[in-house]
């Protein structure tokens, strides 16, 4: 699953994943889940998909809110690379593996 799969982050995202043979799932919220099924992938509503849809990994890219959100759709022993980060107490007892990820310039 990707979070803010309809920015630049996790358009890109999306299309690594389809590349290489995944089967991306955006995860959107529900004003924006007919836009990102345009892209010809699955979406679901975010907000309202319930606290665990069993998810083996996640690509995040919102934070906050959302952040927490994805990290309750991943199953326990699943990944998460988090570009925006995760809030406190999302991952209870580390029950997914967290990565943080970011780009830096080597110059």
């Amino acid at each position: 699953m990707v979070t803010g799969a309809l920015g630049a982050v996790g358009r890109a995202a999306i299309q690594y994943l389809k590349e290489i043979g995944a089967v991306p799932v955006a995860g959107v919220r529900a004003s924006r889940v007919a836009e990102a099924k345009a892209m010809g992938v699955e979406a679901i509503d975010i907000e309202s998909t319930g606290k665990k849809a069993g998810f083996i990994a996640a690509i995040e890219a919102v934070g906050g809110a959302v952040a927490a959100l994805a990290a309750a759709l991943v199953r326990d022993g699943g990944k998460m690379a988090a570009v925006a980060g995760v809030p406190e107490g999302a991952n209870p007892n580390n029950r997914i593996e967290v990565v943080n990820v970011w780009a830096a310039d080597k110059t």
